[in-house]
C-alpha cells in the first residue's frame, strides 16, 4: 500500500509522458492515417483508477487508435471509474469492447442489465367476462439479463459487449487449463535483458577496440582528451562532464572555446 502511494506520481509522469510523445507525429498513406511509430504499442493499465483522474489518458483515448495505440484498462469496478472520473466520464464510452465479469455491487449489475438490452416476450394473458373468455398471447419487453441474475452469473463466463453488436454470454478462457498457453507460461524468461546501444557502440564492439578518444570540454580550464565510452567514466576531475553531456567536438576546436572564455 505504501509503495503504491509513493509511486502514483512517477506511473502518473510515465504515461503522461508516453501519451504526449507517442501521439505527436500522424502519418498519411493514400489518405488514411498511419501509425509512425516503428512498432505498435499495447497499453496495459491493471487498476488504473487507483491513479486518480488521468485528464490526458481520458483525453487521448477517443485519438490514440490512429496512432498505432491500443489501451486495455482493468478496474474492479465501475464504481471505480465513477469515483475517479465522475458520472460523466467518457472512458466507458471510448472503449469499443467491453469484458464484464460477475459484479458484487448491485449497482454495477444493474449498469450491465441496461448494456445488455431488452428482449420481446410472449405470454398468455386470459380474460374473463359475462361475454364468456378470451386468451391473448401480447408482447412485452424484459431485459436480456435482470440485475439479479447478473450477480448470479457462473464465475467461469463473462459478458462482452462490442460496439455495433449485441451482448454476447460467452464461457470464460481459463489460461492455465488451455495446453497452448500452459506452454507458454512455461518459458523462462531471459537472464539478460536487451540493451539500447548506438551505432559507434556497436561498430567498435565489432571490431573489438576501444571508442576514439574525443576532446572534452571541461569548463574555462584546458581542454582534455577522454573516451566517450558510457562504461567507463572519467575519473580524473571532479569537473570533468558526464559521458551524455560531451561534445563530440575536435581538440582545437575545444581549445579555442577555452581562449576565448578566458579572454
Amino acid at each position: 500500500m505504501a509503495s503504491r502511494d509513493r509511486l502514483r506520481p512517477l506511473i502518473r509522469l510515465m504515461l503522461n509522458q508516453i501519451v504526449r510523445t507517442l501521439t505527436t507525429t500522424l502519418v498519411y498513406k493514400d489518405g488514411r492515417a498511419v501509425p509512425a511509430i516503428r512498432r505498435k504499442l499495447l497499453l496495459m493499465l491493471d487498476e488504473f483508477p487507483i491513479l486518480g483522474r488521468l485528464d490526458v489518458l481520458a483525453e487521448a483515448l477517443s485519438l490514440i487508435a490512429g496512432y498505432g495505440i491500443r489501451a486495455c484498462l482493468v478496474a474492479q469496478d465501475l464504481t471505480q471509474i465513477y469515483d475517479a472520473y465522475g458520472r460523466d466520464e467518457s472512458i466507458t464510452s471510448n472503449c469499443d469492447t467491453a469484458v464484464a465479469f460477475t459484479p458484487n455491487k448491485m449497482q454495477t449489475a444493474q449498469e450491465l442489465s441496461k448494456l445488455a438490452g431488452d428482449t420481446s416476450v410472449r405470454h398468455s394473458h386470459r380474460t374473463v367476462s359475462s361475454a364468456g373468455a378470451s386468451t391473448s398471447e401480447p408482447e412485452v419487453a424484459r431485459p436480456l439479463m435482470t440485475p439479479d441474475e447478473v450477480r448470479r452469473m457462473p464465475a467461469d463466463e463473462v459478458l462482452i459487449f462490442a460496439r455495433g453488436q449485441s451482448a454476447i454470454r460467452a464461457q470464460q478462457l481459463q489460461y492455465h487449463a488451455q495446453p497452448f498457453f500452459k506452454d507458454r507460461a512455461a518459458i523462462e524468461p531471459p537472464k539478460v535483458s536487451d540493451r539500447i546501444v548506438t551505432t559507434h557502440s556497436a561498430e567498435s564492439a565489432q571490431r573489438k577496440e576501444p571508442d576514439a578518444p574525443r576532446a572534452v570540454l571541461n569548463g574555462p580550464g584546458e581542454a582534455s582528451v577522454a573516451s566517450t565510452s558510457m562504461d567507463k567514466p572519467p575519473t580524473n576531475g571532479s569537473n570533468v562532464q558526464p559521458a551524455f553531456l560531451r561534445y563530440g567536438i575536435t581538440a582545437e576546436t575545444a581549445a579555442k572555446i577555452n581562449k576565448d572564455r578566458s579572454a
